[in-house]
C-alpha cells in the first residue's frame, strides 16, 4: 500500500513500493497552473524588444574555442573547480600544447633552410645572377639552392622566435605537472583567474604578433617554407584563444562571447572581415617599404610605378576603413528614419544605416570578388605563399558570409513596416 509523509512544510510525498515512485505535492504551490508556464514561455518568443531572437541566435552560432581541457569532465562546473585545485586539469594547457608543437615544427624547418645555403660555384645560373645581386645589396640577403631571398636579420629571427617559443611553451607546460620543486607557487600562479597567467598570456599574443611579422612578411622564411608560414599562425590563434578562455575561466565573458551577444548579426562578420583588410594593407605597405630590394620574389618581377603603388596602398586602406566604419555604425545607430510616401496613413519607407547596410555588404563583395578575379590567380600579381593572398581571399569569402547574414537577419523587413502601421492605426484609436 502508498505510505503517506507530511514534512514541514505541508507538502505531501506518496512512495508507491511498486512502482518505486515518488510523488511530490506542496499545499503552498496548489494555485499554480500549467498556463503560468506556457505564458512565460510564449513571452520569450514574442519578445518585442529582441531578446527571443538574440538568444535564438546564441544557440544558433558557435564560437570557435579550445577544448576546455585535456582531463575531459562531464560539466563545465566541475571541470572549473578541479582547475582551480589541480592545474593538470587547466582548459589553457591544450592551447600551450598548440604552440609547443607549432614551435617545435618551425624550429625543425628554419635550421632545415639555413642548412640549405646555395652554393653559387654548382648552382643554375638563375641562382648565380641572384646571388651576385645579394652581394651588391651588400650581402644582407641569405639564398637557398631554390633562389629564394630571406634577409639574414629575418632568418636569425625566425630561429630565436622557434626556440623562445619551443623554450618558453615547454617550460609552462612542466610546471603544470611539477608535485616535485614548487607545486604551491604553480598552482598559485596558474589557476583560473590568476593575474600572473594573464599577463603571460598578453605576453604571449604580443611575441607572436611580433613572429608574424619576422616569419610570414616580405624577404622571410615563411615566404619559402610553407611549414614556417602556417605553424606562426597557429601559434599565434592559439595564444589568441587561450586569453579568451583564461576569461572565461576567470568568471568574465568574451570577446567572441560579446560578439557575438552584439545585437546585430552583422558586427560579427564586419570584425572578420576587417581582420583580414588589416592584414591585406600592412603586407601592402611592407612591400613598399622593400619596393627597392631584389625584384617581386613570389609576387611580381617587374617593377611598378609610383602612381600604381599609390592607388594600391589606397584601395587596400579603403578595405579597413569600410568595415571599421560599419562596425561603429552597427553599435551607435539603431533607429531609423521614415520617409513618408504620397502623404498615405502608412504609406512610408525606411530609411538608415540598417538598409544601407545591405547595399554597402554588396559593393564590398563585388570589390573583392573582382580582386580575386583579377589579381590572385596564375603569375598575377597577389599569388603565392604570402599574408596579401590569404587576406584577400579571407575577406572575400567573409563578406560573402556578411551579405548572407544580412539578409537573413532583414527577411522580415515587411513585417517591421506592417508593425509601424498598426501603432499608427491604434494612436489614431486613441485621439
Amino acid at each position: 500500500m502508498p505510505t503517506r509523509i507530511v514534512s514541514k512544510n505541508n507538502s505531501v510525498v506518496a512512495y508507491s513500493p511498486k512502482k518505486n515512485v515518488i510523488r511530490s505535492t506542496n499545499n503552498q504551490n496548489r494555485n499554480l497552473t500549467p498556463s503560468t508556464d506556457v505564458e512565460s514561455v510564449l513571452a520569450v518568443g514574442d519578445d518585442k524588444t529582441g531578446e527571443g531572437r538574440r538568444n535564438k541566435r546564441k544557440s544558433s552560432r558557435k564560437i570557435v574555442r579550445l577544448k576546455s581541457s585535456i582531463i575531459r569532465g562531464k560539466r563545465v562546473d566541475n571541470s572549473r573547480a578541479l582547475s582551480n585545485e589541480d592545474i593538470r586539469a587547466s582548459p589553457r594547457l591544450l592551447g600551450y600544447c598548440f604552440q609547443l608543437l607549432a614551435s617545435i615544427v618551425m624550429l625543425i624547418n628554419v635550421s632545415a633552410f639555413y642548412r640549405d645555403e646555395a652554393n653559387p660555384t654548382n648552382a643554375s645560373p638563375k641562382i648565380r645572377s641572384q646571388f651576385n645581386k645579394t652581394r651588391t645589396e651588400g650581402n644582407d640577403f641569405f639564398l637557398s639552392p631554390e633562389g629564394d631571398t630571406v634577409r639574414t636579420w629575418k632568418l636569425i629571427g625566425s630561429f630565436v622566435i622557434s626556440v623562445v617559443g619551443t623554450i618558453v611553451t615547454l617550460g609552462i607546460i612542466f610546471v603544470h605537472f611539477d608535485t616535485i620543486f614548487c607545486p604551491s607557487f604553480w598552482l598559485r600562479n596558474f589557476r583560473d583567474g590568476s593575474r600572473y597567467e594573464q599577463y603571460l598570456l598578453i605576453f604571449l599574443t604580443i611575441f607572436w604578433m611580433v613572429g608574424l611579422h619576422v616569419n610570414t612578411s616580405f624577404h622571410s622564411v615563411g615566404e619559402s617554407q610553407p611549414n614556417v608560414f602556417f605553424t606562426s599562425w597557429i601559434c599565434f590563434f592559439s595564444a589568441v584563444l587561450n586569453y579568451g578562455i583564461w576569461r572565461i575561466s576567470s568568471g568574465r565573458r568574451s570577446i567572441a562571447e560579446m560578439v557575438n551577444d552584439h545585437h546585430r548579426e552583422t558586427t560579427y562578420n564586419w570584425l572578420w572581415v576587417l581582420f583580414c583588410a588589416l592584414i591585406v594593407a600592412g603586407a601592402v605597405c611592407d612591400y613598399y617599404s622593400n619596393r627597392d630590394h631584389i625584384g617581386w620574389s613570389n609576387i611580381k618581377r617587374e617593377e611598378m610605378t609610383m602612381s600604381e603603388w599609390i592607388i594600391m596602398m589606397s584601395i587596400s586602406w579603403v578595405l579597413v576603413l569600410v568595415p571599421f566604419v560599419s562596425i561603429i555604425l552597427n553599435h551607435f545607430l539603431r533607429k531609423s528614419c521614415e520617409l513618408r510616401v504620397f502623404g498615405g496613413k502608412g504609406s512610408f519607407v525606411l530609411l538608415g544605416w540598417r538598409q544601407a547596410e545591405g547595399l554597402v555588404a554588396l559593393i564590398i563583395t563585388v570589390a573583392m570578388f573582382y580582386i580575386v578575379f583579377e589579381y590572385t590567380g596564375g603569375n598575377n600579381l597577389f599569388n603565392g605563399l604570402n599574408n596579401i593572398y590569404f587576406g584577400v581571399w579571407g575577406a572575400f569569402i567573409n563578406s560573402v558570409i556578411l551579405l548572407a547574414t544580412w539578409l537573413r537577419e532583414n527577411k522580415n523587413k515587411e513585417y517591421i513596416k506592417n508593425e509601424e502601421k498598426n501603432r499608427e492605426n491604434q494612436i489614431d484609436m486613441t485621439r
